[in-house]
């Protein structure tokens, strides 16, 4: 008998409950500033990119820790109406994790977390969560993903398990946490933003090392997003190619792009495209999440739900 395994992405990481503000201008310290608009979505870097990975054609389940609060509900209700299945650790004593995110007129953004129950999902957790999940999935493709805003303990554990049972892991180390060069060394790609590969060249190689110089040492792929400039792919060997993204003319909110490249590049990823390809997609959905409100997507384009 043959059968046909669907692309299958499993996230561990976090969910939030987002409260996003819009102001004129960012405030300075000190400043006081009057909002536009004042509205709740689902956030945390997990929910954004388990939702970006269901949108791009995966099968995808998150591995998360909530509250046992409304807003645990509200989360649980945002994520299945985008297909998305939820594994959740619940935790008594912590309300589900929040964050606060002030949004100017040019779209830039200043982020508040608080990690809250997020911080109940252990690593033993999430490996017996994610063992169940792939009991019998195709590894060819089945693609684990992880973030920064999981213990690093957490991270440590899900690496581990790509490289014993041989699935593909994604690493978007963002933000940039103490990480075992093991762990690096497994992912494939790691992807992070400018500043998050300066700050990791700078942490492991010294001031004047660049990001080339991290692929040849670990031998990966990393994968570097560039905003509206797109992405760049750094090869094992140190080579540097481009991936432009198309024109917005309209940026609404920058919030949720980089979650939604990450999200898309594991779904494409798991479809069997190349790294390239999957960078692709992956800009082009960012183009279209900064036309959005909200960090997961979960708006309608050009600011119409303001």
């Amino acid at each position: 008998m043959a059968f046909t395994f669907e692309p299958t992405v499993v996230v561990v990481g976090s969910v939030n409950l987002d409260t996003t503000v819009h102001v004129a201008m960012l405030p300075v310290p000190g400043e006081t500033v009057f909002a536009a608009t004042n509205h709740q979505q689902l956030g945390g870097k997990g929910a954004n990119q388990a939702v970006a990975a269901a949108e791009a054609g995966a099968t995808v389940t998150i591995v998360c820790a909530l509250g046992d609060d409304p807003a645990a509900e509200q989360a649980l209700g945002w994520l299945r109406s985008r297909a998305v299945e939820v594994r959740p650790v619940r935790d008594q004593t912590r309300p589900t994790g929040q964050a606060w995110i002030i949004v100017d007129d040019k779209g830039e953004n200043a982020i508040v977390v608080d990690r809250g129950a997020n911080a109940a999902l252990t690593a033993d957790l999430a490996i017996a969560a994610v063992l169940d999940r792939t009991r019998g999935s195709d590894r060819t493709t089945t693609t684990l993903v992880a973030q920064g805003e999981v213990d690093p303990a957490v991270v440590h554990a899900v690496a581990a398990f790509a490289r014993e049972h041989g699935l593909r892991f994604v690493l978007n180390l963002a933000p940039v946490i103490e990480v075992s060069e093991a762990t690096l060394r497994t992912a494939a790609p790691l992807i992070v933003n400018e500043g998050e590969a300066t700050a990791l060249t700078r942490r492991h190689l010294g001031e004047d090392s660049r990001p080339a110089d991290l692929a040849r040492r670990w031998g990966i792929d990393i994968v570097i997003t560039l905003g509206a400039e797109g992405a760049a792919i750094i090869s094992p060997d140190g080579e540097i190619r481009r991936v432009p993204a198309p024109l917005v003319d309209v940026v609404v909110d920058t919030s949720g792009a980089g979650d939604a490249f990450a999200g898309t590049v594991a779904a494409a990823l798991s479809r069997g495209l190349s790294l390239y390809e999957a960078a692709e997609h992956g800009v082009a959905a960012g183009a279209r999440a900064v036309r959005r409100w909200g960090a997961s997507g979960i708006g309608d384009e050009q600011g119409s739900n303001r």
